[in-house]
Parts: structure tokens; C-alpha cells; sequence
């Protein structure tokens, strides 16, 4: 089923400008001091296993409207941590989060319908909106990404096997780049760098490689012992480290179909900025 009732008449407007040329350029609201002490008070409730504490700080910052709070809001109720369990919720969450200007909130919202293939139609729709990477097969033109009936019919004429496909990366990918996050060890030591992913679909294959570190200056008091942390390779690979990972969980997350076409690959640079 490519969409679900009423589905092409109810979406909204295109978010513009998410990702531009292969590199990661997630749109992200600037966070208030209050914004970020509500979360850390929220994910302080989670480190206690105090539900309670951590639903209380979320609706706070509910109440508030804070951007980042709709994106761990969808993320709860996607997951059914401390809230249950319900993807109508975690979807309108998402949704808020988009329309308040953090481009996560789309990102994750692509991730969880493409996630056991809950919605292919809307996940493509939505991969499509945020600008997502995708393969050229994956990849419809301007007129059908501006009308959700044409958009329909396009997907109706492909290649059987080829949404579920393409949903598949689409969910990957989604992942990939909203979750994606500062390593806070790298950002302590000064760190700014770019990584690249080489992605292979059909394998199930990321391949990884650091293109660039750049250390900036260290202000106020530093041991002999953080300076020779700068100089290690294993600092100095936090960044690929933790993408590693982040894509070893993407893989383990969303089940690959069998129609995916073995020449699909993709590229995509993370980068990393202190500014």
C-alpha cells in the first residue's frame, strides 16, 4: 500500500535546504540555556529510571514549545520509553518538530514509517521533502514532488519491488543523518573534522574514512594529560568511531528487502564545525 487514506490530501509544505550537496546540514533551531537544561532534566530521568521526573520535564518543555523537546517527545512515544507506545503520537511529535524549524523532527519522522515498512508511500514522500540522499532510481522530478497525487501515480508506475526498495534507504539514511550527533569528547578537545560514508545498499556495506581533523585552540587551564589526549588516534577518530556505530545500529534497524539494486551506491560527507 503506497498511502493510506486521505494521506496525499493532508500534507504539508516542503522543508527546503536540509541537505545540500552530499554533506550533512541539518536545519536546527538554536537552543536556549532553558531548552538545554530541560532536556538534560528529561534524559536525567531516563539515567534514574525515574519515569515520572522524565515525563514531567517533557511536558515543561512541551509547554514551552521547544523544538528539541517535540523531536525527544516522537522519539518516546516511537519507542514507548516512559510513555506508551504509540506512532500516531511519536508522528504528530515529529511533525510539530518540523514545523518549528528542526530539521530532525523530519528526519526521524522518514526513518519511523520507513521503519518495518509502517508507511511506504508517506516515508518517500517525506525523504523526498527533506532532500534526502537516495539512489536516481529513488529519486522523482519536481512535479511530483510538489503534488502528492502525481507523486502517487509515479510510485504506482515503478518496478515492483522498487518503494520497498527505495524505502529501505530512504529509512537508512533518515537514521543516519538525524541521529547524528557532536561526540561530546571531540568537542571538549577543540575538534572540528569531516567523515565520509561509502554506501552500499544491497551489501548492507558502510565504509567509513576520516577526510579531515582540524584541532582549534584550547582556552583556559589544560593538563599535560588533554594534550596528549589531542594527540592520540583515538581521539583524533571519535567522530568515525561514533558514525560507525551510529550505522552498525541503522543496519541492525531496518530490514533490508530483496529487490534492492546491487549498482545502487551513495556518498555522503558528515561534517563536523565549531562554528
Amino acid at each position: 500500500m503506497l498511502a493510506r487514506p486521505g494521506w496525499a490530501r493532508a500534507l504539508g509544505a516542503a522543508l527546503l535546504g536540509l541537505l545540500a550537496g552530499g554533506a550533512l546540514a541539518v536545519e536546527r533551531p538554536e537552543e536556549s540555556t532553558a531548552e538545554a537544561d530541560t532536556i538534560a532534566s528529561v534524559m536525567h530521568g531516563f539515567r534514574h529510571s525515574d519515569c515520572k521526573l522524565a515525563v514531567s520535564h517533557l511536558n515543561r518543555g512541551l509547554k514551552a514549545r521547544y523544538p528539541g523537546i517535540y523531536v525527544l517527545a516522537g522519539s518516546m512515544y516511537e519507542e514507548g520509553l516512559c510513555l506508551k507506545a504509540n506512532w500516531e503520537q511519536a508522528e504528530r511529535m515529529y511533525l510539530r518538530a518540523r514545523e518549528v524549524g528542526h530539521g530532525a523532527g523530519l528526519l526521524r519522522l522518514v526513518a519511523g514509517l520507513a521503519r518495518g515498512q509502517r508507511d511506504i508511500g508517506a516515508a518517500l514522500w517525506w525523504a523526498q521533502q527533506a532532500k534526502i540522499s537516495l539512489p536516481a532510481d529513488c529519486r522523482l522530478g519536481p512535479a511530483a514532488r510538489a503534488d502528492p497525487e502525481a507523486f502517487v501515480r509515479a510510485l504506482q508506475a515503478w518496478p515492483a519491488g522498487r518503494p520497498q526498495a527505495c524505502a529501505y534507504v530512504a529509512g537508512v539514511m533518515a537514521f543516519l543523518v538525524g541521529d547524528a550527533e557532536y561526540p561530546r569528547s571531540s568537542l571538549a578537545m577543540g575538534f572540528s573534522g569531516r567523515v565520509e560514508l561509502q554506501y552500499t545498499p544491497a551489501d548492507e556495506r558502510m565504509d567509513w574514512k576520516t577526510l579531515e581533523i582540524t584541532e582549534h585552540a584550547l582556552y583556559g587551564v589544560s593538563s599535560g594529560d588533554t594534550v596528549a589526549d589531542r594527540d592520540s588516534r583515538k581521539f583524533r577518530l571519535q567522530f568515525e568511531a561514533a558514525l560507525r556505530d551510529l550505522g552498525a545500529q541503522a543496519l541492525k534497524r531496518f530490514q533490508r528487502p530483496p529487490a534492492v539494486d546491487p549498482a545502487w551506491a551513495l556518498r555522503m560527507v558528515f561534517v563536523f564545525d565549531l562554528r
